[in-house]
């Protein structure tokens, strides 16, 4: 029987890990993950082309947006020169402009100064000629009644 058990022991283990259906279970879930390691590395190898055709056109569009920001920095840059041009010919301007009002303003103030002058003196001439008149007036109507007093006193001394 020790003899029996022994052998019975010996090939147990050789039935016990045969692989029957299961290998083909295993080959079954092998193939399918190679079908789908497969589909994974065609859509990796499709996302990295896509990836550089992305990266190619960014470049582009990158070269093309340094290229329009350089083109409206010069434009910018001519635009404030011709700004600062019509700026400086505005200032130019004012500052003739401005000149002239002062020559303007200069030459009223003289006439306004000369005749201020000639009013005053006007004015003086019309003062001295009223004193004038008003002495003489005054002379002869004080002479004028002297000479009606005297008429009178001596009318009245006649009598």
């Amino acid at each position: 029987m020790k003899f029996l058990t022994t052998i019975l022991l010996l090939i147990a283990p050789i039935f016990a890990y045969s692989q029957g259906e299961r290998d083909n279970d295993f080959d079954k879930r092998i193939r399918i993950l190679e079908s789908r390691n497969q589909k994974l590395s065609n859509e990796l190898k499709s996302v990295k082309e896509s990836n550089r055709k992305l990266e190619n056109t960014l470049s582009g569009m990158t070269d093309k947006l340094q290229t329009e920001i350089t083109k409206s920095q010069e434009l910018q840059a001519q635009n404030e020169r011709a700004m600062n041009l019509a700026l400086d010919e505005f200032a130019k301007k004012f500052e003739k402009q401005n000149e002239t009002v002062k020559g303007v303003q200069d030459t009223l103030d003289s006439k306004f100064n000369n005749q201020l002058i000639y009013f005053v003196l006007a004015l003086i001439g019309v003062v001295v000629v009223a004193i004038t008149i008003m002495r003489s007036s005054t002379k002869k109507a004080l002479n004028q009644n002297i000479a009606n007093w005297n008429d009178f006193q001596t009318h009245l001394l006649k009598k």
